[in-house]
């Protein structure tokens, strides 16, 4: 098959997801991990407005070191899901499918899992626990087109600056 119809033939696999009616017991799940999310802690409390006062917000923070932010988004109810760890492996991965093994119940039957090309998301332990795990079912984006997977903009929303994320509310 060539570039442009495979290319075609997973955007409309991913479509069909985003749009479709699912059955009872189905879910679709975008996820994917947000690297090196630096934690930064504000030296003092931030103080509340009063009378006569603004509000009162700390301008210095200590840095928290990094951390990998491992999120799945519900494109149908828009919660996510989230775990952060300190590195991004196949076992982080892993652990964080395994919490969402233990959130839903069992009457959730499929979790169609929208994930984009990174190795990490292929290698043989994850294919292990996938195939241990048959409610899950994977399907991939593009190459090139992390922007299909939703929880990209759920990221977007996160990093942007306070005055920009006031927006999204």
């Amino acid at each position: 098959m060539p570039r442009d119809e495979h290319f075609a033939a997973l955007v409309r696999t991913l479509v069909k997801l985003y749009t479709c009616s699912l059955e009872a017991g189905e879910m679709v799940l975008c996820l994917d991990e947000k690297t090196n999310v630096q934690p930064r802690c504000r030296v003092a409390p931030t103080l509340p407005t009063q009378p006569r006062w603004p509000t009162r917000l700390e301008h210095e923070y200590k840095r928290g070191g990094a951390l990998h932010l491992f999120a799945a988004f519900d494109t149908r109810t828009g919660r996510v899901y989230a775990r952060t760890a300190p590195r991004k492996r196949q076992v982080e991965l892993i652990e964080f499918l395994t919490l969402l093994e233990h959130t839903f119940p069992a009457s959730t039957t499929r979790i169609f899992l929208i994930l984009d090309n990174v190795k990490m998301h292929k290698g043989k332990l994850v294919q292990a626990w996938l195939g241990e795990h048959p409610r899950f079912v994977c399907h991939f984006t593009p190459v090139h087109c992390s922007w299909m997977n939703q929880v990209e903009q759920w990221f977007s929303i996160l990093q942007a600056p306070p005055a920009a994320s006031q927006r999204f509310r």
